[in-house]
């Protein structure tokens, strides 16, 4: 288990999820880090820093690393960032990092849902999705990357697959619920080498549609 984890783009959708998830069902710190921090999340806990900052922000991420044993990345669509985050996490061996990647990025998704992402998402972004799984599988850090599906809120279902990359992932579409649920799974996994420098299609059993059922 681990015991102090930081949380990289703590204010997006899966970071305020994940975040809650952690604080009932771990015992884990947190150092919650994302721009104009404070200003954008009022948590009053014990186990709890906020940390106001830029993912290029080099020295800041180094002082906000520090006793941390796990990093989750909550957005991965900026490559200059994640290059960033990758050289700190080079220079502090031993930290474990999860990243929230986007599915069909190694020619791992159905035809349909591939040309549904081109034509539903700007080039810049899915070029910026592939270019920084692509420095962190490079890297020497101990990576895990989630390639999630199409993404959609129902705190009421938390049901999730992971599918080995680069293996098809057939699900179209998976709640944010699942994807803190998953989260949480792996990290409180005692098997942590099944993860290690490895990534997994994260989406709903059985929504194998050419595009999310919410489109």
């Amino acid at each position: 288990m681990y015991n102090k984890i930081l949380v990289l783009g703590a204010a997006g959708q899966i970071g305020r999820i994940l975040t809650k998830d952690l604080l009932e069902q771990t015992d884990s710190d947190l150092v919650l880090f994302g721009r104009n921090i404070t200003d954008r999340l009022s948590i009053q806990n014990d186990r709890v820093e906020l940390v106001n900052g830029d993912f290029s922000d080099e020295k800041t991420l180094e002082k906000a690393i520090q006793d941390v044993d796990l990093v989750f990345v909550n957005a991965m669509s900026r490559a200059q960032d994640i290059q960033v985050i990758a050289k700190v996490l080079e220079s502090k061996p031993g930290i474990k990092m999860l990243g929230a990647s986007m599915a069909g990025l190694h020619d791992d998704v159905p035809k349909a849902l591939e040309e549904f992402a081109q034509q539903n998402l700007p080039s810049s972004y899915i070029d910026g999705e592939k270019e920084s799984a692509q420095i962190i599988e490079d890297s020497n850090i101990d990576y895990t990357l989630l390639h999630l599906t199409w993404l959609y809120d129902d705190p009421s279902n938390t049901s999730y697959e992971l599918v080995p990359t680069p293996e098809v992932l057939k699900d179209a579409q998976v709640t944010r619920e699942a994807v803190s649920k998953a989260v949480i799974d792996i990290i409180t996994d005692e098997d942590q080498n099944k993860y290690k420098r490895k990534g997994f299609g994260v989406g709903e059993p059985n929504t194998h549609y050419d595009r999310p059922s919410f489109y």
